[in-house]
């Protein structure tokens, strides 16, 4: 109920934001334009992802073993094995997810890094000078 002198407003309707996809690439799209580099730096980027979770299995396996005889409470025994499963799965599903991520969109991460790459070798060579924004003035 609107008083006396109170107008009503007038109800608009947001647009839902909208989230650009890139479309899936098909299986040979594009394969000969890739650049080699692309797949070395996947390739390595995920084996030392790899790297990092087994490291941390076996840090985590290492402290459970230096603390498990230190603890003589069951239910500080349990709360600290069931911290620890947690912990070891959740940072093996991101680091399993970033992997997969990484895979499915490579030519876009890695090539927007390789095209850095070649401008700063270029400016370093002289080929292209580097500019700079200038601060802007008040």
């Amino acid at each position: 109920m609107l008083s006396r002198g109170e107008k009503e407003l007038p109800v608009v309707q947001l647009a839902a934001p909208t989230r650009t996809v890139r479309p899936a690439r098909l299986e040979g799209e594009g394969m000969a334009a890739r650049d080699p580099r692309i797949d070395s730096m996947y390739r390595s980027d995920s084996f030392f992802a790899w790297l990092f979770v087994a490291l941390l299995w076996l840090c985590i396996g290492f402290v459970f073993y230096e603390v498990w005889g230190l603890v003589e409470d069951t239910a500080i025994r349990v709360t600290l094995a069931i911290g620890g499963v947690l912990l070891l799965l959740f940072n093996t599903a991101s680091i399993g997810a970033m992997v997969a991520h990484y895979a499915d969109d490579k030519d876009f991460i890695y090539g927007l890094d390789l095209k850095h790459q070649d401008a700063l070798e270029a400016s370093r060579r002289g080929a292209v000078p580097v500019t700079s924004p200038r601060p802007r003035q008040a």
